[in-house]
């Protein structure tokens, strides 16, 4: 791979203003506006814009293409089908959260149910972010420069140390506020730099028309088979991957952070109506460059995630590596800045306040918050390299999603939308996961993971709502809240709503 000063250039400009708010972290530590939504002020492109920036992630971007190159156009049902449940979120999930002004989800929790719930969601979460998610982008970060740089696969775990290191100091110079802001511009760094990268695929195998012409059909369906083992037609419009999106939209904290601190409920549901409309286009961009792929190299590429950075490589002109690499490696600011931020925020208020030293004043917990994201960023580190042991990026998070979503998602529907149910129901969903997702699997361990994920919450449900239904809370929990929220729906949310779902079915209809 040949560099040039204008490759290199990007490169060297990037990392040297992150060297530059690590510097400064040790000047300034972090505001606690993580800490104070009211003292926040983000409008709904703001929200919208850094949603996308911590949704589409590196991770994302190399599995996308990597499934682009296996699946076809088929496998962005994970982004359509996600924008018509954002819409529901947007309109029935966000002010009920919204309205008793809570900072973090867990703590939605304690009012319904009981502090111990709280606490134990609170680990969980800790867990997923840093552990599993966390370290999975700081494995694909070190996977694309790897791959860019054609380095020996020693480099693997000191790339990891260095963008872990790098990535941890910036959270420390700025609050969630400013990290939102600059979420705006990597976002459409990303965007623009996938359009690029996109059309320079098209132009590569000779235009769109030879793409059409030169992949199998099955590659630019905007379905795959009942049978198909990773995402057939019957779990992206009647099955598991609606539960999924719902869980990840809607009790996600990195992502449902970003809108509670909106100050009002019409920022926060544009902000999420703005990030569904991008959601529409996002496979177009990171899809088709793997369905280009199968002209470019055939079906000779072993690993599918080794794709993507394969085409970054063959298709780029020297003096724009630079500059895409610099696009697409800032997504990991944007998606650490997220993971941290909300599990440095809950372990400090969830965990920290509220069991271990209830009198926390502001000063303590910078200090807890700080330390926090170190102690994160540490686990997630020496956790990463092990990422290398399941067959694909996204299978780790799979997995755990897998296991620990449908208690969660069942705790969380209850306590928004069943005000009889108790603190009993709650531990039933949480306590019944592990063993629930065993025993699935055991039975119908030869179905796809989206039917395994559908029959978890299926089976789990059962007991909670028989429960529900016999011991029902005799006093219904109605949580008032602290601020104004006006439930109406404004024309342009109620407008812009229909045309997402216009789009979405539009889509499945052309490409079918």
């Amino acid at each position: 791979m040949t560099y040039n000063f204008w490759d290199i250039l990007p490169v060297a400009l990037f990392l040297a203003v992150i060297a530059f708010l690590i510097i400064r972290s040790f000047f300034k530590v972090a505001d606690i506006d993580a800490f104070s939504p009211e003292k926040i002020k983000v409008g709904w492109f703001t929200i919208g814009m850094s949603l996308v920036a911590t949704d589409v992630s590196l991770a994302f971007i190399i599995g996308s293409a990597g499934y682009g190159y296996t699946k076809g156009l088929a496998v962005g049902s994970y982004g359509w089908t996600a924008s018509l449940v954002m819409i529901i979120v947007a309109l029935y999930v966000l002010p009920r959260l919204m309205r008793v002004g809570i900072k973090t989800l867990p703590e939605y929790l304690e009012l319904h149910f009981s502090p111990q719930i709280r606490l134990v969601v609170s680990l969980l979460f800790l867990f997923f972010i840093v552990a599993v998610v966390l370290s999975s982008v700081f494995y694909s970060f070190a996977f694309l420069i790897i791959n860019l740089l054609n380095l020996e696969d020693f480099w693997l775990i000191p790339m990891i140390w260095f963008i872990g290191c790098l990535s941890g100091g910036i959270l420390f110079s700025s609050g969630i506020e400013k990290a939102m802001k600059i979420d705006v511009v990597i976002a459409l760094a990303m965007l623009a730099a996938g359009v690029f990268v996109v059309t320079l695929c098209i132009i590569k195998v000779g235009g769109f028309n030879v793409l059409v012409n030169n992949v199998p059909a099955s590659r630019l369906s905007s379905v795959l088979p009942a049978n198909d083992n990773y995402l057939p037609w019957t779990q992206v419009f009647v099955g598991g991957l609606w539960l999924l999106h719902f869980n990840y939209w809607a009790f996600n904290p990195p992502i449902i952070q970003k809108a509670l601190v909106a100050s009002t409920l019409s920022d926060a549901q544009k902000g999420y109506l703005l990030a569904a409309t991008i959601k529409i286009i996002v496979p177009f961009i990171f899809i088709l460059p793997g369905v280009a792929g199968l002209i470019l190299y055939g079906d000779k590429v072993a690993n599918q995630d080794a794709i993507f950075p394969l085409i970054l490589k063959d298709v780029l002109p020297i003096g724009f590596k630079g500059l895409v690499m610099v696009a697409f490696s800032a997504t990991i600011i944007s998606t650490t800045n997220a993971m941290l931020n909300s599990a440095a925020s809950i372990f400090t208020l969830d965990v920290f306040q509220r069991f271990i030293k209830p009198e926390l004043n502001d000063e303590l917990k910078k200090t807890v918050y700080r330390y926090s994201i170190v102690f994160c960023v540490f686990i997630a580190i020496v956790i990463a390299p092990y990422v290398s042991n399941f067959e694909h990026i996204f299978d780790l998070s799979q997995k755990a999603r897998s296991i620990i979503t449908p208690g969660l998602l069942i705790t969380f529907i209850f306590a928004l939308f069943v005000a009889r149910s108790s603190s009993t129901s709650a531990w039933i969903a949480l306590g019944g996961m592990i063993p629930v997702y065993f025993i699935v699997t055991k039975v119908f361990g030869q179905m796809a993971s989206l039917n395994l994920f559908g029959l978890n919450v299926m089976f789990l449900l059962i007991p909670v709502i028989l429960w529900t239904l016999l011991k029902p809370l005799k006093e219904p929990v109605n949580l008032k809240g602290k601020r104004e929220i006006r439930f109406e729906r404004n024309l342009l949310v109620v407008t812009w709503s229909i045309f997402i779902v216009t789009a979405v079915l539009s889509i499945y209809l052309i490409f079918l």
